[in-house]
């Protein structure tokens, strides 16, 4: 697993671009990656990630991504606390994985909370799904087009629409 890691102390963040081959994988032309603070990346072998992706890894965040992992374009990561993306899960295009949110103490205020996004071995996400913070997707899981998030999803399961509704087992 190869891991990048950011230690920022005079720089308040830094924007890497991407145009690579990562331990036998792809990490294809205009990915941009921001790290902030202490920011972890963990990659594993022959990932792919292909271009328009947009990965945001701040303060003391930690993104891990498996081996065999296929990003597709546009997807959008932003990590405040853990996001972890099992081994073989395939991501469609326009998907956005957010693991953090804002509470409103006051009219002035406003709070950062984080949480954690743990997406199994072998799922697939379909095309423009938004998974929110406080997820585990279990392994097998399939999320169809267009589906929000916010609810733990278990093993071998469709999952279809904005109201989470699982819908058929996928265990034989």
């Amino acid at each position: 697993m190869k891991i990048l890691r950011r230690v920022c102390s005079h720089i308040k963040a830094s924007v890497v671009r991407f145009n690579c081959m990562a331990n036998g994988g792809l990490i294809s032309w205009n990915v941009r990656m921001y790290l902030e603070g202490r920011a972890v990346v963990k990659l594993g072998r022959h990932i792919r990630i292909m271009h328009g992706s947009v990965i945001h890894v701040l303060n003391n965040g930690e993104l891990t991504i498996g081996d065999r992992v296929n990003i597709s374009h546009n997807v959008t990561i932003y990590c405040l606390g853990k996001i972890y993306i099992g081994d073989r899960t395939r991501i469609a295009h326009n998907v956005s994985l957010i693991d953090h949110d804002y509470v409103f103490l006051d009219a002035e205020r406003v709070q950062k909370t984080a949480g954690v996004i743990k997406i199994g071995e072998n799922c697939v996400i379909g095309t423009g799904v938004i998974i929110l913070k406080n997820v585990t997707i279990g392994s097998n899981a399939v999320l169809a087009a267009g589906a929000m998030v916010t609810k733990d999803v278990p093993n071998s399961m469709l999952l279809i629409s904005r109201r989470t509704s699982l819908i058929k087992s996928l265990a034989q």
